[in-house]
């Protein structure tokens, strides 16, 4: 699609003001870091507290020591596929698999699980 098409469907205002946010940087992309290693732990909780957590090791390091508490995590909230990544997370922990899992580190340490690789 081109520019001009795309003006006039949304609308220069819009387009505007859209362009005014990520100038901005109130929509900042979050690069994605990733790790690999077996599951050796998982942890249950909340909807939105971090619901399910996943600490890795591989070798015999924590892959994931650059994590607030060397683990990653998914909430169970729209949008994640919750249900579908601890499915199969759980699969390869019980399969005694590897796993590469890709994160980004938030500003208050703790890593959000964005996607996984086996």
């Amino acid at each position: 699609m081109s520019i001009s098409i795309a003006i006039r469907r949304i609308g220069f205002p819009m387009l505007a003001l859209a362009g005014g946010i990520f100038a901005s940087g109130v929509c900042q992309a979050q690069s994605w870091q990733n790790a690999t290693g077996k599951i050796t732990l998982t942890q249950l909780s909340g909807d939105t507290n971090m619901a399910f957590r996943v600490s890795l090791s591989n070798n015999g390091t924590n892959p994931l020591s650059s994590c607030q508490y060397g683990w990653v995590f998914i909430n169970n909230v729209a949008g994640e596929n919750y249900q579908a990544k601890v499915a199969a997370l759980m699969s390869i922990y019980a399969q005694g698999k590897s796993v590469t899992i890709y994160y980004v580190v938030q500003s208050d340490g703790f890593c959000r699980m964005a996607d996984i690789q086996y």
